[in-house]
């Protein structure tokens, strides 16, 4: 594992958590072993409300690795991983942050739930990101540390 300074926040996103959680999903043991490598350096992990939004939307809809849950079965499968996890919502601050970005960086489409992600870490001062799809947020890379499973394999 890449050395972490212990005690610096790191946000989660979606396909993270999403590995984490389901052992159905590819890379799932991987993310597993850097997600609690994290824990043990005193890491605090962070997900947002969008996060949970698309974790839930992910799971309740047929895909091929997974068969789609019911939503009362996410909701209890969340309720257990959120003690684990301290949840950014989502403020004035972190709209006023959405639109700077959006009038800064091109995008559109579903890169502005990206863009919200990072808008909600400006807003609580998270200034790393842990994600599978690195190609997504690197417009944003001057904002933030971005942290793939590669670096922070065991």
């Amino acid at each position: 594992m890449a050395m972490m300074v212990a005690d610096t926040p790191i946000f989660l996103d979606t396909n993270i958590l999403l590995r984490f959680d389901v052992p159905d999903f590819s890379l799932h043991t991987e993310v597993q072993q850097a997600v609690q490598g994290l824990v043990r350096n005193e890491n605090k992990l962070w997900i947002s409300g969008q996060v949970i939004r698309e974790f839930s939307a992910v799971l309740t809809r047929p895909q091929a690795t997974v068969g789609p849950s019911t939503p009362a079965d996410v909701a209890a499968r969340l309720r257990t991983l959120l003690p684990a996890f301290k949840v950014a919502h989502d403020s004035t601050r972190s709209i006023d942050h959405l639109l700077r970005l959006m009038d800064t960086y091109p995008m559109g489409g579903k890169q502005i739930h990206d863009a919200n992600i990072v808008s909600t870490m400006l807003d609580y001062k998270i200034t790393h990101l842990f994600t599978l799809n690195k190609a997504d947020f690197e417009r944003f890379s001057p904002l933030m540390t971005l942290l793939t499973l590669d670096q922070l394999a065991p």
